[in-house]
């Protein structure tokens, strides 16, 4: 049976681990605020940038880490100011999460069809999800979408590459696609899925990543128990959320600079 004292030690080095992530965060942000990801002759993503000109692998990257970066930021300035909350950290967490690996799965492919199949996709969402905005406000978002449908399509002539099969794409979809560790509770599909809990309020997120205390028997027969924010569920998906901007990174180095250097 875990003591108060020895909770309050494996929570303190807890504190420390996410103190440590959201640090090492905060370097590779400042890597993509440099603007060190110089793209490189003879590297993958000049190549990609050159057959794909209209619609560039390294914008949709760098917009992800950017947006990934932002949300960490926000999340270190709350754990500042008020510490653990139950539901907010990972709400943030959650976005940095599905970004930091949009980054991943735009970059890991091997062959250049599958990345820039991959970005192709990724514009199709957006106008998709664009038009749906516009209908939903009272506008028409046909003829944007049109627009947008018609450019891509020129572009994919122009680059000799097919529309995507399945132009479909989810979270799920690039979650599962990046996943090192599947079925293990190091998942990266397990972390999205406990925040995405979190962030819409469900039971069984909240009961897996709260810490429970004083559980009890009341008069009337019922169960309760008190619940706080825990530093270790936390550390735990954010090392995730990080893990996956450090993949970025390293990524990100071998599409940027020559082949024949490797």
């Amino acid at each position: 049976m875990t003591t108060t004292s020895g909770r309050r030690e494996a929570e303190d080095i807890a504190f420390k681990l996410a103190t440590a992530h959201l640090r090492f965060a905060g370097i590779l942000h400042n890597r993509l605020e440099q603007d060190t990801y110089t793209i490189e002759p003879g590297s993958d993503l000049a190549a990609d940038h050159h057959r794909l000109p209209d619609l560039r692998l390294v914008d949709s990257v760098n917009r992800s880490l950017y947006h990934s970066f932002d949300n960490l930021w926000a999340l270190n300035v709350l754990l500042q100011s008020d510490g653990p909350q139950h539901f907010a950290p990972y709400t943030l967490i959650r976005a940095a999460l599905e970004t930091s690996a949009t980054a991943v799965w735009l970059l890991a492919p091997d062959r250049q069809e599958e990345r820039l199949t991959r970005r192709i996709r990724l514009e199709i969402d957006d106008a998709s999800e664009a038009k749906k905005v516009a209908n939903a406000a009272g506008r028409d978002g046909n003829s944007e979408w049109k627009r947008r449908k018609s450019d891509l399509d020129s572009a994919l002539e122009r680059a000799g590459l097919p529309r995507p099969a399945d132009d479909r794409l989810t979270y799920v979809t690039i979650v599962k696609d990046i996943d090192e560790a599947p079925g293990t509770q190091l998942s990266t599909e397990v972390a999205w899925r406990v925040c995405s809990g979190m962030t819409h309020g469900k039971l069984y997120a909240f009961q897996a990543l709260a810490t429970e205390e004083n559980k009890r028997l009341t008069e009337d027969g019922l169960i309760e128990a008190d619940y706080t924010p825990s530093w270790h569920s936390l550390a735990v998906v954010l090392e995730t959320t990080v893990r996956n901007l450090h993949r970025a990174h390293q990524l990100y180095e071998l599409r940027r600079t020559p082949v024949c250097s490797r």
